[in-house]
């Protein structure tokens, strides 16, 4: 209680949508704190997305029901913790990216540091958006969020006088998670966005952080193919394809796998 401490409320990606409590700390930020367990210099939130049937960008939207419940949930830890009204950020990526912009938008003013990930937002929010401390994050290979949603977003701001801080990480694909958090620079800008920290972040192999659990293939198909599909036919097949099949072959059930 003699310390009052910074806060951070972490919105995580579509993947980790659920109720279990847990998934939503096993990418992003949670790694990160939690190989920093003893030293991590802030108290950070991790609300977990419910909506499991929504548009996957969407979840974390302001006007959604799970973005109220994580603001509620900031709320109540403020309530019982010591915590710095005068530094609290929000940050998320991908879908979290894209709740990120959408939150902060609706009251920029209650956020000391604001960093979205891989996310993008409405170009009309940079009037709203453009004193705001933000610092963007995009990697330049991904391909399931292209780079030109973040940088549409800084151009916006810019072009209204605002002074974004923008990072494009040459070669990185979606997950850039580990790279952003466990940089020193970005945690100093998180608990003072004043601070004259560099926008460069390095990619050599000690930037990440290792996944727990290594991943471990079931089975291998022979011959298979891949098809790289955009999000609108991603959406259209999702809404479609069950109109189209018999009801009994929308479920049935395959032996457990070891």
């Amino acid at each position: 209680a003699g310390n009052k401490y910074p806060l951070i409320l972490f919105l995580h990606g579509a993947g980790e949508r659920g109720t279990d409590g847990k998934r939503q700390m096993t990418l992003g930020l949670g790694p990160v704190v939690k190989q920093q367990a003893h030293t991590f210099p802030a108290i950070v939130v991790f609300p977990q997305c419910e909506d499991l049937q929504g548009r996957y960008l969407t979840g974390w939207l302001a006007d959604g029901r799970d973005a109220k419940r994580a603001l509620k949930i900031l709320e109540e830890v403020e309530q019982n913790y010591s915590t710095d009204p005068q530094r609290r950020i929000l940050t998320g990526w991908s879908m979290g990216g894209y709740g990120t912009w959408s939150i902060a938008n609706q009251d920029p003013s209650r956020w000391s540091a604001i960093l979205p990930l891989a996310g993008g937002g409405e170009t009309e929010w940079s009037e709203q958006l453009k004193d705001a401390p933000i610092w963007a994050f995009h990697g330049e290979a991904d391909g399931a969020i292209r780079p030109q949603q973040s940088r549409r977003m800084v151009a916006a701001l810019t072009a209204a006088s605002g002074k974004p801080r923008y990072t494009e990480i040459p070669g990185a694909e979606h997950d850039i998670t580990g790279i952003v958090y466990s940089n020193e620079n970005v945690v100093k800008w998180m608990l003072d966005p004043e601070a004259a920290v560099p926008t460069t972040l390095s990619l050599d192999a000690d930037s990440g952080i290792a996944v727990e659990t290594p991943f471990v293939p079931a089975m291998h198909l022979k011959g298979a193919a891949t098809v790289r599909l955009g999000n609108k036919m991603l959406d259209a097949m999702a809404m479609s394809v069950p109109e189209l099949l018999p009801e009994d072959m929308l479920a049935g059930a395959i032996d457990d796998i070891s």
